[in-house]
């Protein structure tokens, strides 16, 4: 039991850390998002390539999009994002440049190129990093992705229902989450044959507190995560801000 306990505020502190630092930053500002690696460090990726957010600067109905590129290219610039495609080379010919090709834009998953053991905190740093956008929010309302990761009984008190509700309402929310809330409820990830199961609770503006369920699938010989899936969600407590979009 106290071996769980110590898994389970291994994983909160990693993601308290986490979202801290994601906080910090203004990724639209950024020429690549390697930074967030520091705080997940089983995740080492590799050298010929950067992290960067698969969208223009100009595009606001949007959320953020890791994903892989490499060094070799400099990021596209919003009009390549706009069109799908990026220029890469010129030619000359008796003395006259012709025209940049084009190749079409394609978003590389970014754990084709990183590489992390099979531990419980390293699939749940790489779990972390796929739910980046939940963290950093859309551009023109960042509460509609965003989610208050509740892990731990302790990050309860860190639900509150934004500049639209009373505070009152954020306590009396408070109140009835650690009223039915259980040691079942805490976060885990456990381990089995190259597969990993993940429980773990976050508010949602939407539809209240949800236990989440994830399924990922690991690669032995690659080291490197194939997919992450989720398998159940369940609304525990209800809540909708009221505001639909």
């Amino acid at each position: 039991m106290e071996y769980r306990e110590e898994k389970q505020n291994n994983l909160s502190r990693i993601t308290d850390e986490y979202i801290k630092f994601v906080d910090f930053f203004n990724t639209d500002a950024m020429d690549n998002l390697n930074v967030f690696l520091r705080k997940l460090p089983d995740l080492t990726l590799d050298e010929n390539y950067v992290l960067d957010d698969y969208r223009s600067r100009e595009h606001t109905n949007s959320v953020l999009r890791l994903y892989a590129r490499s060094r070799k290219l400099p990021r596209p610039s919003d009009r390549a994002f706009k069109y799908g495609c990026v220029m890469v080379k010129t030619l000359r010919m008796a003395n006259l440049s012709i025209p940049f090709y084009k190749t079409r834009l394609k978003p590389r998953n970014p754990f084709r190129h990183i590489t992390l053991p099979y531990t419980p905190e390293a699939i749940w740093q790489a779990f972390l990093l796929s739910q980046t956008f939940r963290l950093t929010g859309m551009r023109w309302h960042g509460g509609y992705e965003g989610r208050t990761f509740v892990l731990l009984d302790k990050d309860i008190a860190n639900i509150h229902l934004g500049i639209f509700n009373l505070h009152e309402k954020s306590e009396h929310i408070q109140e009835e989450i650690k009223s039915i809330w259980s040691p079942d409820l805490n976060v885990s990830v456990t381990l089995r044959d190259g597969f990993a199961s993940i429980s773990h609770c976050w508010f949602d503006d939407w539809k209240g507190l949800v236990q989440m369920r994830w399924k990922v699938k690991y690669s032995f010989r690659k080291k490197q995560i194939t997919k992450i899936k989720e398998v159940d969600k369940k609304v525990l407590v209800e809540y909708h801000c009221g505001i639909w979009y």
